[in-house]
């Protein structure tokens, strides 16, 4: 299992355990549910920065293998 799979597994774990512990030791139960959509909201946006992330770093990779000497005599980029 890769980093990304285990961060992601971990999220939902995480998520769940914070809703079952409220679950059965708050009394309301609504309170508990108001409580978790911050905890799944952060979770939410923990992944998508680590996507950005991992994105970013590969266009990187890709705008440094894109050089004028690898295009040449692609017809589409006009480099001739």
């Amino acid at each position: 299992m890769d980093k990304e799979a285990l961060g992601k597994l971990i999220y939902a774990a995480g998520t769940v355990a914070v809703f079952l512990v409220g679950w059965f030791f708050v009394d309301n139960e609504l309170l508990v549910i108001a409580l978790l959509i911050p905890v799944a909201g952060v979770a939410w946006v923990g992944l998508q920065i680590k996507d950005k992330e991992k994105i970013s770093k590969q266009r990187a990779k890709w705008k440094s293998l894109d050089t004028k000497e690898q295009r040449k005599g692609n017809p589409e980029d006009g480099i001739q």
